[in-house]
């Protein structure tokens, strides 16, 4: 509906307005999450009683509505002998779901009642309130964003410019349509799947790259190149641009479009532009925010768990751990087949820098903020949902080197629930996460952070993150430009500041 009303703005020449339907009707939740974050300081200054009630019903409410979204399960109980003989054993099916969801009903009712409390408070009137469109174009002025949208035959590139008196630039893309796109997702991680199984024999994974490569190069033709001969002509250092896609579309790469086997990289995003993904200008205003100065050394908290469960070893964490915290002296160390969630929330807390080196999970069903995350051994699982629970005061740059910690849910394409939005709710303006597992990632990694530290020898230029990343990107895609899966993966998420 978002996507078709905006569609309709653009055809009456309202490209200012199709902005701002996408903005009000995407990533809800998500955006009353960053509210709550950024009125939060404030309102434990004037009413600490209110902040607390709404911090209570808050967590109350999504524990409730997580088991809204749990389907019937069967429970078995088992007696058995001291020998292990069953003695008695019965089944019975609970559905959680009646239950709760009365209690997320009675739960949404008090939260309403709290927040128009709070907004009686002087000073309180737009709390929770989405910032009107001047307001948000003013947060975000210097920063150009290129929303990408679809519907139905219809694909347009709204270039919302760095200049906030200026209006929104519309630029038509006869070559993007909706079920295009939706075949081009499915051929995607169709390719991805077959390329990186060490099953599947030789040919079918080269034949699978180049399958990739022709998904890359449509991308140029149809979205990237157009909007980069506006915004990054051939010849002009790479600018700093933003990509806001909205719905199927934000599962594709689109900061590694291009015909990356040309010489002379100039018809490809990773020569052309410095890329950062926002998944709406809203997120992307709050990582810009001004905020009160922390004192914080520019250390790190780097964890590495090498196994999970059934799932195989990563045989380089250990190494990637030592190499990331030897070029941040003082950083905090957690490894091992077992690191407990409470040790890496005070991690977080201490260091504005985060580093993960571990299995991912995602889950495509709709609890995926409870069930996917990062895979800590024996220590459980860091989900979306606990770390986006923490309220971290110097948070700055998360590198989450783990596969899918920015990938977009293959249903609720316009409410980040992945790993990088949660880090970003949690605190962190910037995020480094990839779409899919690389063999790559912990030479990433160390390349990224030598180019941050210019070889250890001066503190993380963090606010360089999108660049230096970007330029290790490419390093590798130079020296494995058949091989999509080894470098276009890896994307970064809002917007960095120096520490």
């Amino acid at each position: 509906m978002t996507a078709e009303a905006a569609a309709a703005a653009i055809g009456a020449d309202d490209a200012d307005g199709a902005v701002e339907l996408l903005e009000r009707g995407r990533g809800l939740l998500f955006h009353e999450a960053l509210g709550i974050r950024g009125g939060r300081v404030e309102l434990r200054a004037v009413d600490a009683g209110l902040a607390a009630e709404l911090d209570r019903i808050d967590r109350e409410l999504a524990e409730a509505d997580a088991y809204t979204q749990v389907r019937k399960f069967t429970i078995e109980v088992e007696r058995r002998t001291g020998s292990g003989e069953v003695v008695a054993s019965s089944t019975r099916d609970w559905d959680p779901r009646p239950v709760w969801l009365a209690r997320t009903r009675q739960l949404a009712a008090e939260r309403d009642r709290v927040v128009e409390r709070i907004r009686r408070l002087p000073g309180f009137g737009h709390f929770l309130r989405p910032p009107s469109m001047p307001l948000l174009r003013q947060r975000l002025a210097g920063m150009p964003v290129v929303v990408v949208t679809t519907h139905g035959d219809r694909g347009d590139a709204l270039l919302v410019p760095p200049d906030p008196d200026r209006p929104v630039r519309p630029v038509r893309l006869p070559d993007l349509r909706a079920v295009t796109v939706q075949r081009s997702v499915t051929r995607w991680y169709a390719a991805v799947a077959e390329s990186t199984d060490p099953a599947v024999p030789f040919d079918r994974r080269a034949a699978a790259q180049e399958e990739l490569h022709r998904i890359l190069a449509w991308l140029w033709g149809a979205v990237a190149g157009p909007v980069l001969d506006l915004l990054a002509p051939v010849d002009d250092p790479p600018p700093r641009i933003w990509w806001c896609p909205v719905g199927a579309l934000a599962r594709l790469p689109l900061h590694a479009a291009g015909h990356h086997r040309e010489p002379g990289g100039r018809r490809t995003v990773l020569d052309r532009a410095v890329s950062s993904w926002t998944p709406t200008l809203t997120s992307l205003a709050h990582a810009a925010a001004d905020r009160p100065p922390r004192p914080a050394a520019a250390t790190a908290a780097v964890v590495g768990v090498p196994t999970a469960r059934d799932l195989p070893a990563l045989s380089q964490v250990r190494a990637e751990v030592e190499q990331v915290a030897g070029l941040m002296p003082g950083s905090t160390v957690l490894t091992g087949t077992e690191v407990a969630a409470d040790a890496v929330a005070d991690a977080l807390r201490e260091h504005p820098i985060a580093h993960f080196a571990c299995h991912g999970e995602a889950d495509a069903g709709v609890a995926a903020m409870l069930t996917s995350g990062l895979r800590l051994g024996a220590g459980g699982t860091l989900s979306p949902h606990l770390v986006g629970s923490y309220q971290l005061e110097r948070a700055e740059l998360a590198f989450l080197s783990a596969c899918g910690s920015a990938e977009t849910h293959p249903r609720f394409t316009d409410e980040p629930l992945h790993l990088a939005a949660a880090f970003q709710l949690a605190g962190f303006r910037g995020v480094i996460g990839t779409t899919w597992r690389t063999p790559d990632s912990a030479r990433i990694a160390a390349s990224f952070y030598a180019g941050l530290t210019n070889d250890g020898t001066r503190p993380p230029d963090t606010a360089a993150a999108a660049r230096v990343l970007a330029d290790t990107v490419r390093a590798v895609r130079d020296e494995f430009p058949a091989t999509p899966t080894r470098w276009a993966g890896h994307l970064h998420v809002g917007l960095n500041r120096p520490l």
